[in-house]
């Protein structure tokens, strides 16, 4: 299996030729070349970094699940902000099965979790995995002395994920849920709050190192509790 590049109208092809028994040839690199040529093969705005198309080609590489098109590509542009649109994208990488190379890259670049993990996220991951077997038999039934038909209500941050934490880790009161002033308008009269997870026990906002730790100790419990044994492992890293 050899391959060429050609250029055309501003456009860089590549074909891909069988010169031998294609069963014989390897295949491993096969995607990788595929999606280099689409994405090299498209007009581009360089002035709009983050628009609908930069959307659009990392949406396929994680479809092809492609990691190192995405670290050689999308990720080596020096104006790439992680806590920008592609901030958006974290979410779905990290609840698809066999993602993981896709979350270690964002960690590698410098997202942080902490920034990244809010209440109603981490409410929704653990919904997301309420009915799978080990979470549910294990967990919920067996930890938390649940009933089968029960659900997760809307305190299950504060009580039920906290002492799941502390069976877990000995870790105790790690995540609490508090108000904080997003912004006021201009009457000075009405003043707007959002929910904060505060990931320790007190009252204070602590820093950003103790932060990340915490956040990183949630995601890793969130991954265990499911047997996603290849992103805890990941986690664990950092």
């Amino acid at each position: 299996l050899t391959k060429q590049h050609r250029r055309q109208d501003g456009r860089e092809y590549l074909i891909l030729l069988d010169t031998y028994n294609i069963n014989q040839g390897n295949l491993t690199n096969l995607r990788e070349y595929l999606l280099n040529a689409i994405l090299k093969s498209k007009h581009r705005n360089v002035d709009q970094p983050y628009g609908e198309q930069f959307s659009k080609d990392f949406d396929l590489i994680v479809d092809w699940n492609c990691a190192t098109v995405a670290r050689n590509t999308l990720f080596s542009m020096n104006s790439v902000n992680l806590n920008g649109l592609i901030k958006s994208k974290f979410l779905g990488i990290l609840t698809r099965r066999d993602r993981e190379e896709f979350v270690e890259l964002f960690l590698a670049n410098g997202f942080q979790l902490h920034k990244f993990l809010t209440p109603s996220k981490l409410s929704r991951l653990f919904r997301m995995i309420h009915d799978e077997e080990f979470f549910h038999a294990v967990c919920w039934e067996t930890v938390l002395s649940k009933s089968p038909v029960d659900r997760q209500s809307k305190f299950f941050i504060e009580t039920d994920l906290n002492w799941l934490l502390e069976f877990g880790t000995g870790l105790q009161n790690l995540v609490k849920i508090g108000k904080c002033v997003r912004f006021i308008d201009s009457t000075l009269f009405n003043v707007f709050f959002a929910d904060e997870l505060y990931l320790n026990a007190s009252d204070f906002i602590e820093d950003s190192l103790v932060a990340e730790r915490k956040a990183l100790t949630l995601l890793t419990m969130w991954a265990v509790v499911q047997n996603r044994y290849e992103l805890v492992e990941i986690l664990w890293k950092y």
